[in-house]
């Protein structure tokens, strides 16, 4: 069996995760500023199945202190640094806080339920 499946599955969202941040949109997103569209929801998704997949790698592959915390911190600091890379050098892409605030949802949202899946991993 694959020594290190989180670890390996967790890169591979990394580098899916900041691929389909970078490219240009092949379709035209319309503006809408609501929390409940199907764009935000798809960032609070991403990102909860994100920081679930590092702490999976940190806790039972990498067995590194304190895996909640970092993979919160990491999880946000992806987010956050490609909200701000879309902002400030893509000029395909744009910055938005709703975004952001998606982003940090599907986070909270795993802090929220990590009791739950650390016993479901262990």
């Amino acid at each position: 069996m694959l020594k290190y499946k989180f670890t390996y599955f967790t890169f591979l969202f990394s580098f899916l995760i900041i691929f389909f941040s970078v490219i240009p949109l092949q379709f035209r997103i319309v503006e809408s500023y609501n929390l409940l569209s199907p764009d935000k929801f798809l960032h609070f998704l991403t990102y909860l199945a994100y920081t679930i997949s590092i702490y999976s790698s940190l806790l039972t592959e990498i067995k590194i202190k304190y895996p909640k915390l970092r993979s919160t911190f990491i999880s946000f600091f992806v987010g956050f640094s490609l909200e701000l890379i879309q902002g400030f050098f893509l000029i395909h892409r744009s910055f938005e806080i709703l975004d952001l605030f998606s982003n940090c949802a599907g986070i909270l949202t795993f802090v929220l339920v990590s009791k739950t899946i650390k016993k479901v991993i262990a």
